[in-house]
């Protein structure tokens, strides 16, 4: 668990109970029940976790066993995390947004199924001038929950997974080559998407690779900052800004409010128009979902709470943030897959996918040592698992696309 306890019986109970009292959820039948009262079953959900946590909503995480226990409530639209693999962990603020949406898009269609088609899952890849071929298994999770929600069969349209390349703010705050980070991005999109149709070609028309390329300059998202700013003056003595500043200064990356400033406008903000840019031809971003079900790994814990520091501290200044309903998601991943992993000694390092593409038995390679038991590539080992186990015709999958050719190389 991160900074606090998990969600405990007695609140499990207290949010049955005002199910029932506003009778917003049938429990024989397991499903919504069109209520006016529903916001304000929503409004106490909130208030009871706060109460019960004793914590603020930056500071609290539910693993997704204990959503079992909240069926009644998400059933039928639920995100069937029962067999999470890479999903270890849901933030307690987005489980309330997941009842939120429960309710609101709670109504079956004829045939007894739910249309997912406003609800977009996104994956943020930050910038790099060389992109390990982990990076790949960045692109699990998500492919993971859109699997698992086309299987159960209890939907008519499925969510669109967003893969979301942030190269362009990321060149600028961490002075990067342009044109090296502009050919990881590139390769990313490509790589990723033939990635996908290789092992999940059912769901190759659900998936878009989008960048960055006009976002800090899209009208809505230079007002958008501006009023997040607007709290800014009670930030820096803030204990999440200080750690995060921290954390960057420490990595060496450069203006840590700029850098936290941009997970709630990429992560929390309802647009009208959408500021992202598709990468590959004929994909296109589903505009103004109902629901973002954001994935991130273990470090996005961090910049989570940022992102509610900004949010919070704006609010507080009467600043009217279109902020739009958002789950947060935390995986397994320890290590940004825009860092490398360096070797040393005995240690294994990254390997990178513009090597895997000139020389496909490098990935075999590496396969085979990173399964010996040396302890110096623990780390190198859980990070990569994911997609060994994942694909373990990966090293075919690198020769193939060799032969093919990639335009990115």
């Amino acid at each position: 668990m991160w900074f606090g306890d998990e969600l405990r019986p007695t609140v499990l109970n207290a949010i049955k109970g005002l199910g029932m009292q506003y009778e917003i959820f049938d429990y024989g039948k397991e499903k919504a029940i069109e209520k006016k009262d529903a916001s304000l079953f929503i409004e106490k959900v909130r208030a009871v976790g706060d109460q019960a946590l004793g914590l603020g909503r930056t500071k609290s995480s539910v693993i997704p066993s204990e959503i079992s226990f909240l069926k009644p409530f998400v059933a039928p639209y639920e995100l069937c995390l029962e067999e999470p693999k890479l999903v270890t962990e849901i933030a307690r603020d987005g489980l309330v947004n997941l009842l939120g949406a429960g309710v609101r898009l709670g109504t079956l269609d004829a045939r007894g199924k739910i249309s997912l088609q406003s609800v977009a899952i996104r994956t943020v890849f930050g910038a790099t001038e060389d992109m390990p071929v982990r990076a790949l298994s960045y692109l699990l999770p998500a492919l993971h929950v859109l699997e698992s929600l086309r299987r159960s069969g209890k939907f008519s349209h499925l969510p669109q997974v967003q893969y979301i390349s942030m190269s362009e703010s990321g060149k600028r705050i961490n002075n990067l080559n342009p044109g090296k980070v502009q050919k990881q991005e590139n390769l990313l999109a490509e790589i990723g998407m033939r990635y996908i149709q290789r092992f999940y070609p059912e769901l190759i028309n659900l998936i878009v690779f989008a960048n960055d390329s006009t976002f800090l300059e899209n009208t809505e998202v230079v007002r958008n900052r501006d009023l997040l700013m607007t709290g800014f003056p009670a930030i820096p003595n803030h204990p999440y800004y200080m750690t995060v500043s921290e954390e960057l200064e420490s990595k060496h990356r450069a203006m840590p409010t700029d850098y936290a400033l941009l997970h709630p406008l990429v992560h929390d903000m309802r647009y009208e128009l959408e500021p992202f840019s598709p990468l590959v031809k004929d994909q296109f971003l589903r505009e103004k979902p109902d629901l973002v079900i954001n994935i991130g790994g273990q470090s996005e814990k961090l910049f989570y709470g940022a992102r509610s520091m900004f949010l919070e501290s704006a609010n507080a200044e009467g600043a009217d943030i279109p902020i739009g309903r958002s789950v947060q998601l935390f995986t397994k991943h320890r290590i940004p897959p825009y860092m490398s992993i360096l070797s040393e000694g005995v240690r294994l390092g990254d390997i990178h996918v513009d090597e895997a593409l000139h020389n496909s038995q490098i990935v075999g390679y590496f396969a085979e040592e990173l399964l010996r038991n040396h302890s110096e590539n623990f780390l190198l080992k859980r990070e990569y698992a994911p997609l060994f186990q994942d694909s373990g015709e990966l090293r075919r999958f690198f020769e193939d696309a060799s032969r093919l050719g990639s335009t990115a190389v």
